[in-house]
């Protein structure tokens, strides 16, 4: 095996649809990169504003390009319905992908798991985890990093990071968390 990424999935059906299948970032850019000049011209003899001095844009920062084009996205596999109603929670999928008596979609770390880390949780839970339909193979003494997508600004949702060995651990499901209190005037939130 050379220095690659495999992704198998004993869920029928999720390999071949192109739409959910794991793909490079640089298809997925956040739509203020795609909008964003490369450059912020101006006349540095008539201007003492350091903006108009012809300097480069945060897409053109190397920094930032390499970050947003590089690594491999995981598109959502379904639609996740998130309902908070009073101090009820709920939550469901639009289109269950695993249908075995003990998966599910989502699943959850209860709260004795996650004693003493500042996260945002569901009260009786804890903290909501996809459950990812993809197996991950690398070849021996490498893994991978999973994380949220730099740059692509949300303030809802966040998934979290993580690092897997993946030569040896090939199942790996996405905790995430909300940033903040779901709007309690509506009876669902939708994350996609």
């Amino acid at each position: 095996m050379k220095n690659q990424i495999i992704f198998t999935s004993n869920v029928e059906g999720v390999i071949d649809d192109e739409a959910i299948y794991p793909q490079p970032a640089n298809k997925f850019l956040p739509e203020w990169y795609k909008k964003q000049d490369s450059y912020k011209r101006g006349n540095i003899n008539t201007s003492s504003v350091p903006e108009a001095w012809g300097q480069r844009q945060a897409k053109k920062c190397p920094a930032i390009q390499e970050i947003v084009t590089q690594g491999i996205v995981i598109p959502a596999w379904t639609d996740v319905y998130v309902v908070k109603n009073g101090d009820y929670w709920d939550w469901s999928v639009g289109q269950q992908v695993f249908t075995g008596v003990n998966e599910g979609d989502i699943s959850y770390h209860n709260m004795h798991q996650i004693q003493e880390m500042d996260l945002n949780v569901i009260p009786g839970y804890g903290i909501l985890k996809f459950m990812s339909p993809y197996s991950f193979v690398t070849p021996e003494g490498y893994g991978l990093e999973f994380q949220d997508p730099f740059y692509h600004i949300r303030r809802d949702v966040k998934v979290l990071p993580g690092k897997v060995e993946t030569d040896i651990w090939h199942t790996v499901n996405f905790l995430f968390e909300f940033y903040k209190e779901l709007d309690k005037e509506k009876k669902k939130t939708y994350i996609y």
